[in-house]
């Protein structure tokens, strides 16, 4: 019983960390890399959310319009409230086992 419970959480708090990961997080890529003999030196891009990082300026790619309706959807404080509130319960169930 309590595997299924903790399974369960666990499966609630993925699906909300997908979520936050990648519509809120921001991400930086490696732009250019330099060396300079044995060192290496790198510029980046500037920090950008996931959504905004892999939209195309000029075309609109298949399943766009679904990820902006989601994204409009969400909120940022309430996400990660869930996200931390199933993390406690997940560990209270765990804790429970012992």
């Amino acid at each position: 019983m309590t595997a299924q419970r903790s399974s369960n959480w666990l499966d609630r708090l993925y699906v909300r960390l997908h979520l936050y990961v990648n519509f809120f997080l921001p991400v930086v890529k490696l732009q250019e890399k330099v060396r300079f003999g044995a060192r290496s030196s790198g510029s980046m891009t500037t920090h950008r959310r996931p959504m905004h990082a892999c939209r195309p300026a000029l075309r609109l790619r298949r399943g766009q319009g679904e990820l902006r309706e989601a994204y409009g959807y969400l909120d940022l404080i309430e996400l990660r409230r869930s996200i931390d509130d199933l993390q406690v319960q997940l560990l209270r169930t765990l804790s429970r086992t012992d």
